[in-house]
Formats: C-alpha cells, sequence, structure tokens
C-alpha cells in the first residue's frame, strides 16, 4: 500500500511538473448555496428553501482532469408539517467525491469546470424536543462552475448543479417514491 501511494504521488508530481504554466496541484474552496427543491417529493413539499455552504478540497493532477471532496451544510424551514412532523427546523449534510474536467476560455482566466459526483445526503428535523434524522442512501452530483481568476491563488465563481437523491425509508404504497427520493 505503502509503495502504491509512492507511486501514485511521484506520477502526479511528473505530470504537474511537465505544463508550462505553473499548476495549482491542490485547490480549496467555500461558498454560499441556496437549494431549491423540485418535483412530487418530500423535499419540495415539506420544505422551503434556505441558505447554506460548501466547502471543498480539490486535486488538481493535469491542466483539465480535477477530483476531490465536497462537504455541504444547508438550512431548511419546514412548511408543510402533515408531511414532515412537528418539527421547526430542518438542516442537511452532504459528503461527495467527486470528478470533473476544466476547460479554458480566455488564457487560463476564465475557465468552466463540469463535474460528476458521489455520495451521501442526510436530513436531520429538530424541534424543542426531539430530533429525527432521515438517513441517506446514495447521492448523485452533476454541475458545472464559471470561475474568473482574480489573482493566482484567488478566483471568484459562481456555478449550478443537479443533486439526485434516494433515502432508506421502508415505506410500501403509493407514497414510497415521494418520501424516498428527492432533486435539489
Amino acid at each position: 500500500m505503502k509503495n502504491i501511494f509512492l507511486n501514485l504521488l511521484l506520477l502526479l508530481l511528473t505530470v504537474v511538473n511537465a505544463q508550462n504554466k505553473k499548476l495549482k496541484l491542490i485547490s480549496l474552496t467555500a461558498n454560499l448555496n441556496y437549494p431549491i427543491a423540485f418535483g412530487n417529493n418530500f423535499l419540495n413539499k415539506g420544505y422551503s428553501a434556505d441558505s447554506g455552504y460548501d466547502l471543498a478540497w480539490q486535486i488538481n493532477p493535469t491542466k483539465h482532469l480535477f477530483f476531490g471532496l465536497m462537504a455541504r451544510k444547508t438550512n431548511e424551514k419546514v412548511i408543510n408539517y402533515n408531511l414532515i412532523g412537528d418539527f421547526d427546523s430542518a438542516t442537511s449534510s452532504s459528503h461527495y467525491f467527486y470528478i470533473g474536467y476544466r476547460h479554458n476560455i480566455i488564457h487560463q482566466k476564465i475557465y468552466l469546470e463540469h463535474f460528476i459526483g458521489y455520495g451521501n445526503k442526510d436530513i436531520t428535523n429538530k424541534s424543542f424536543l426531539s430530533e429525527y434524522n432521515i438517513k441517506g442512501d446514495n447521492s448523485y452530483l452533476i454541475g458545472s462552475r464559471f470561475n474568473y481568476e482574480v489573482l493566482p491563488e484567488f478566483s471568484l465563481f459562481d456555478g449550478v448543479d443537479f443533486n439526485y437523491s434516494t433515502y432508506t425509508i421502508n415505506l410500501n404504497g403509493p407514497y414510497k417514491d415521494f418520501y424516498s427520493k428527492s432533486y435539489q
């Protein structure tokens, strides 16, 4: 295992050093998000969108290829107590592994990044006396970001992504898909 890690590290450093422009091997990003749920599911009908944030750690082994880890935390407002229960608020936590492709538009100052990812998403409903977790099963992520490099160490970006999640809800009948899948 140690030899595999060392060989992979040397390969990545060789690929990085072969570029014309100095490549940032590791990128850290932080951003605010505003998730909007849609479709006929409990996330859209029972909650209202609120703000959240993303933190991501990205490795750039080549000029165009990247992969990374993302943690996402969002707040939700409960709007339909008949669907969700007697809870005051909710938060969702997501963790993803993603891989993507970058292409430059103007001299590496403006570039687009497209990515796909896989992870999990859990929702925690809270009230004064109780807390209830909805455990996520699978969560898929696809998205794009528009980046503008202000300084060599600092970029501004804006993006949009689509999230499809399934949950381990043990339910039969017509409401099975309503409570076990979400789109955001």
